[in-house]
């Protein structure tokens, strides 16, 4: 249950977005944080739908929608990479050991192409507060509930980048 005393605090080590909403704010929010997360995960790929539409070569039908067999690969390590920063944004419980699932969608953003200058700052952003343990102390945070917000705060924005990675139009 959300703000459940059993997942453990984030003075305690739990670096959950939804318990340290509950710890900082008294803010419980339950079902509603994964159903955000899961609709903005649903508006990105109907967005990446259409966009692959209107951009597919006419003379090839089979390909309107699709990935191509080259980007296939790649799309789908950014879909893993998403999905695994959904899971650990909308859980009750998340110690800091779990957010090495972030590793795959954090190597997909700091890819480079051109026109991805932003989208690779802010992935090295998002990074470095995800990996907290390896930078906090460079930053004074030993407490782990000071922790929790930046590492928390990284994830959150590494799915965003992640999701307007995958919602931006693309070449066929």
């Amino acid at each position: 249950a959300a703000g459940s005393p059993i997942a453990g605090s984030a003075g305690e080590g739990n670096y959950s977005l939804g318990r340290l909403l509950h710890d900082s704010a008294g803010v419980t929010l339950g079902a509603a944080l994964p159903g955000v997360l899961v609709v903005a995960t649903i508006a990105a790929l109907v967005l990446e739908r259409r966009r692959r539409k209107a951009i597919a070569t006419p003379a090839d039908p089979s390909d309107r929608g699709t990935s191509s067999g080259a980007d296939r690969p790649t799309r789908e390590i950014l879909l893993v990479g998403i999905g695994a920063a959904l899971s650990l944004l909308a859980t009750e419980l998340a110690w800091q050991h779990y957010f090495i699932a972030v590793v795959p969608l954090a190597m997909f953003l700091l890819r480079t192409a051109p026109g991805t200058l932003v989208r690779t700052a802010l992935a090295v952003l998002a990074l470095a507060m995800v990996s907290l343990q390896n930078v906090g102390r460079l930053f004074g945070l030993h407490q782990p509930a000071s922790g929790a917000a930046v590492v928390a705060g990284g994830t959150l924005l590494l799915f965003l980048v992640g999701l307007s990675a995958l919602a931006r139009p693309r070449e066929a």
